[in-house]
């Protein structure tokens, strides 16, 4: 038997005398995860062996291995993948019978990005959905894709892009004054932001890159921002769903700008939870940040799987996903000359973490903390501030509050905070402009 290095790290780093005693039950584990194969064995197995352990383990996706191109089952895992594909058929299934009620008979354009070998879309497609735009930029992927054109006539457009690599197209533009943004939104309609979505897109995300363009778009209001709405069904790690609604209450590894943003601008339900219950967590009670614990382990003998599911059981739990319906807010409380100066104010406040928010903002106004202590007192969207507080203990909302008491100071005009502005517009344009033009832009002053 074998226990976690986490739990010996928790051993070895125990200094203080505050330290309180949990028990911890977990669930005894066979000595085989395999035939012939134990679980120590198991554990030092390389990331690809990994893979092609689980591939064969499921008969319903041992089934399409075959067609899953060599270089993703020989993956070496070093970093976080920039793509990652959705192999089983089942869960497909699944998601498709969720997603069809929301993007069903809508008059709005649909698409999927890193689509593989088309589950869900097939899916979408043969419970009614009638038209779908298709994005995988894998080439042995594609070809399958390709078959759906005639499966599907008049229903399937494929292209050879990743909808959520968009930003690397953004930073390229900027680069060589490129028009590869546009070329690629081609053919997409633009509405006004307080209509209906103009597009549904969905796919695995597997970082929160596409998130922080799509808020940057909206706050600078160019290129995807001025389409209109967007609505996301997405796949992605829980420690990414616990970044995006993450609030004062968590650490600031968790609590950062790209948490207020998704605050403010989106709406984000869990539509479907692809995680079964562990028994090795369900026992553990919630951590204290302020303590440190000494850990007892119990083991059961009484496992509620049988052999032959606890490796599908184990990965499984390692790449625990959750469905998410991320939707944009039409109900913004910002106006749209406010949003650069408010997205600027914000990467101020949280770039080095959280900071004694008074004092930054006695550094571009004098006098303006008084002014913000004495309103905290009035305002009923602001809890009590004082010179101790830090941005990192205010709710989205309460730095808008924050913001809206500085931005309407008169000395804002002639603050650090505007070249601060001037400065980043220099960086993000590709060609010359000046706050006017962008507080000109008028799609998102509907808000």
């Amino acid at each position: 038997m074998f226990v976690n290095k986490r739990i010996y790290r928790i051993f070895l780093k125990i200094k203080r005398t505050n330290i309180a005693i949990v028990t911890r039950t977990c669930y005894a584990l066979p000595k085989e995860a395999v035939p012939g194969l134990s679980w120590e064995k198991f554990y030092t197995l390389p990331h690809r062996k990994k893979i092609n352990l689980y591939l064969s383990s499921c008969k319903h996706i041992e089934d399409i291995r075959y067609i899953i191109p060599y270089k993703y089952t020989e993956i070496k895992k070093h970093t976080l993948a920039d793509n990652l594909y959705l192999v089983d058929s089942r869960i497909a299934a699944d998601i498709a019978k969720r997603i069809l009620p929301f993007i069903k008979d809508k008059n709005r354009m649909v698409c999927e990005t890193n689509a593989g070998l088309g589950f869900i879309t097939s899916e979408l497609l043969d419970n009614g959905l009638d038209r779908i735009r298709l994005y995988e930029t894998c080439s042995d992927f594609r070809l399958t894709l390709k078959g759906f054109s005639n499966a599907y006539p008049g229903r399937v457009e494929l292209f050879v892009k990743d909808f959520f690599h968009v930003w690397k197209m953004s930073y390229m533009d900027k680069m060589d004054k490129g028009q590869r943004v546009a070329q690629f939104l081609k053919g997409v309609p633009q509405r006004e932001w307080s209509d209906e979505p103009v597009m549904t897109i969905i796919g695995t995300m597997s970082k929160l890159d596409f998130l922080k363009y799509l808020f940057k778009s909206m706050c600078f209001q160019n290129e995807i921002g001025t389409y209109g709405r967007i609505e996301l069904f997405v796949l992605m790690r829980p420690g990414d769903y616990r970044k995006l609604t993450a609030g004062p209450h968590c650490d600031l590894h968790t609590y950062q700008h790209v948490s207020v943003f998704s605050g403010i601008f989106a709406r984000l339900t869990i539509i479907e939870n692809l995680k079964i219950d562990s028994p090795q967590t369900k026992s553990f009670k919630k951590y204290d940040i302020d303590k440190l614990y000494l850990v007892r382990i119990e083991f059961k003998n009484d496992v509620p799987l049988i052999g032959e599911e606890l490796l599908p059981f184990y990965i499984y739990l390692k790449q625990v996903f959750y469905l998410v319906r991320i939707e944009f807010k039409n109900d913004v409380p910002l106006i749209g000359e406010e949003l650069l100066p408010f997205y600027i104010y914000l990467k101020q406040v949280f770039m080095k973490g959280s900071i004694l928010l008074i004092q930054k903002l006695e550094q571009w106004i004098s006098g303006i903390g008084k002014e913000i202590i004495l309103s905290s007192g009035r305002n009923e969207k602001l809890q009590n501030i004082d010179i101790f507080t830090k941005s990192g203990k205010l709710t989205p909302l309460e730095l808008v509050e924050v913001f809206k008491i500085m931005y309407n100071h008169p000395d804002f005009v002639n603050s650090p905070l505007t070249a601060a502005i001037e400065s980043e517009l220099l960086k993000f344009e590709t060609i010359e402009s000046d706050i006017a033009e962008i507080h000109n832009k008028s799609n998102i002053n509907s808000l």
